[in-house]
């Protein structure tokens, strides 16, 4: 008798034991990574947020290590609350992660705007340089070459423009960076040339 209430007991034991009392929540993991990608998709932050999209997805691996580390032991002793809470906290971080990459946009969009205007004024400026350069070989200036950077200039602020109507900041900041770049090269070019052209002129009329 004794011997079978002792292998009733063990039987009910090894079922409480192999009773999972806290499934693996791994269907919400499921949709949770989908609406993870697909916030970061739609805000862009991978570009504008790269910081929070990358602390986000590794959140979400972080979660599901503990998935792993939980499914190593019995079913019974098995405790998913903690990945819960995690998974509460990632839903904040994803509203937390849109709302910087909208502010990031914002701000790029008004400092590519000022970039334009300084890239345009540079360009005026190179213009300006061009009608007080002198010509011919005592210049020592290649003009046609100037103008020819200063065309590029001015393509390149166009691309910014467009860029920066479709919307394309990143894109946008890029091409008027390179405007500028090349813009304040030629103004050096033009104003070393002319210096040295007005130094040769004084050497001249001194001797």
């Amino acid at each position: 008798m004794l011997a079978v209430a002792a292998i009733l007991v063990v039987a009910v034991l090894g079922v409480l034991l192999l009773w999972e009392r806290d499934p693996a929540p791994l269907d919400d993991i499921e949709i949770m990574k989908r609406e993870v990608e697909e916030a970061i998709r739609r805000s862009e932050a991978d570009v504008y947020a790269p910081t929070e999209a990358a602390a986000l997805r590794d959140s979400l691996a972080t979660i599901e290590q503990l998935v792993q580390e939980q499914s190593g032991r019995l079913p019974f002793f098995r405790d998913y609350d903690e990945v819960r809470q995690r998974m509460r906290r990632l839903d904040q971080a994803v509203v937390e992660m849109e709302e910087q990459a909208r502010r990031n946009k914002e701000n790029i969009e008004q400092d590519v705007a000022a970039l334009i205007e300084q890239a345009i004024a540079l360009a005026n400026e190179v213009d300006e340089e061009l009608a007080n350069a002198p010509r011919g070989k005592e210049g020592g200036i290649a003009i046609r070459d100037v103008r020819g950077g200063l065309r590029q200039v001015r393509q390149r602020i166009g691309e910014a423009q467009s860029a920066l109507r479709d919307r394309f900041f990143v894109s946008a900041r890029d091409a008027v960076l390179d405007a500028i770049d090349q813009a304040t090269q030629l103004l050096d070019e033009l104003r070393r040339a002319i210096e040295e052209y007005r130094a040769m002129q004084e050497a001249d009329s001194a001797g």
